[in-house]
């Protein structure tokens, strides 16, 4: 039988899996690279399997440390929330978070009022941008956290976590496209990345295509998709009643996968009500992932 899994350890491990390195982890946990080792020496006779093999320079997660990496998160954002709830020690200050419209209006909600009931001495600032404006934001300073929908090739991974996916999908109001004709899209303005993809996907197959409706807001998207103005292309999240997968339709290329990625400034300073909202988050999309395929 396993024993109970030891929550220092826990926090050991999720940091090695995101720096993907004993030494880098030991830097955010604040012990050496030989007691790094140690504990995972220690967590692997708990979990009586190993967690991560060598690939190259970089420390890589097993099929099992991908596994528990899905738990670990969740264990440790739940201890960390009932630690501060119970001793309400004085974790105060502003946290500047940029987010996706497609984040923000569907797995966010809830994690930030989370946050806020259970820190109420912080000021938490939430902006909502495009990738593209939030990732240079993060990189002027002017955010905290950047918690974004992006191709995973473009994750710089020095500075951020792949918290999990959102596979990009076509989206209609579940009727079938009119026969040989332009595929109507419905998309944000050409800032929007995801509209980008969008259309480099159906030139390279080479499907006729014309902007039936352009909005700035998820939401026009959505209401012109139910009202059949056309089709859009979004992440699964973005899915709700009236709205269902565009299937069977030989025309339509397939899209990329999208990574939720947290990130923070390069040589950013530490803070607590910082580290807090990042651990509440990355708790919010363990819960969200397939505990068989959860991703560092």
């Amino acid at each position: 039988m396993i024993p109970d899994l030891d929550v220092d350890l826990l926090r050991t491990f999720v940091a090695i899996a995101v720096t993907g390195g004993f030494a880098r982890a030991g830097e955010r946990v604040g012990r050496s690279q030989s007691a790094v080792s140690l504990q995972m020496k220690r967590l692997e006779a708990q979990a009586g399997v190993r967690l991560f093999r060598r690939e190259g320079r970089r420390m890589v997660l097993t099929a099992d440390g991908r596994r528990l990496l899905h738990y670990a998160r969740r264990i440790l954002a739940l201890n960390d929330e009932a630690k501060a709830s119970l001793a309400r020690t004085g974790i105060e200050g502003p946290v500047r978070l940029g987010t996706n419209q497609d984040l923000a209006e569907t797995s966010l909600p809830d994690a930030l009022a989370r946050f806020a009931l259970t820190y109420p001495a912080t000021t938490l600032e939430v902006t909502v941008e495009s990738t593209a404006t939030i990732k240079a934001k993060l990189e002027d300073g002017a955010l905290d956290l950047a918690l974004v929908l992006d191709r995973p090739d473009n994750a710089d991974r020095a500075n951020a976590q792949r918290l999990g996916t959102d596979p990009l999908i076509w989206i209609g109001d579940g009727h079938a496209l009119p026969a040989n004709a332009p595929v109507p899209l419905v998309v944000c303005d050409e800032s929007c990345g995801i509209r980008r993809t969008a259309v480099a996907a159906l030139e390279d197959a080479r499907t006729p295509y014309r902007i039936a409706f352009a909005s700035p807001s998820l939401a026009g998207l959505r209401a012109a998709v139910r009202a059949g103005l056309g089709i859009t292309a979004r992440g699964e999240r973005a899915l709700e009643p009236g709205l269902a997968p565009v299937a069977g339709n030989p025309h339509l290329p397939p899209l990329p996968e999208l990574a939720v990625m947290l990130s923070r400034p390069p040589g950013a300073p530490a803070s607590a009500a910082i580290d807090r909202l990042a651990a509440i988050l990355e708790g919010l999309f363990a819960e969200d992932a397939d505990p068989a395929l959860a991703d560092i």
